[in-house]
């Protein structure tokens, strides 16, 4: 039997170069979530550790490996907001300001935030 000598791109039938390519498509998902971060630095990073081994009872080495990607990306934005305190039958409660609502007079009344695009009858 003819053994033939490996690259590391040949290890268990390239299996690094596909767990690479797999961990470039999740960066690109991530760079393109617009969750995320524009501007943060995303990293593959690939692993690999050789350990050299003899087995009981034979003089000969051989080299277990193991082959691993790592990635590091982007952490979701925060979602924020803004709450107006007021009061509600003596009650204390909290409105939340959304940025997207246009502000209401009714005649006698306080103004009224409704959301754009909300159909008031």
């Amino acid at each position: 039997m003819q053994l033939e000598t490996v690259t590391i791109d040949k290890l268990k039938n390239g299996a690094l170069g596909e767990m690479l390519d797999d961990a470039f498509q999740k960066v690109l998902v991530n760079i393109n979530d617009p969750n995320m971060s524009e501007t943060a630095a995303r990293k593959v990073t690939a692993v690999v550790n050789f350990k050299p081994k003899k087995r009981p009872g034979s003089s000969k080495i051989y080299i277990e490996y193991s082959l691993d990607v790592k990635t590091t990306m982007a952490q979701q934005k925060p979602v924020l907001g803004e709450l107006l305190p007021g009061s509600e039958d003596g009650k204390l409660v909290c409105y939340e300001d959304l940025i997207d609502q246009i502000e209401m007079t009714f005649k006698g009344e306080a103004p009224l935030k409704i959301a754009e695009g909300c159909d008031i009858k």
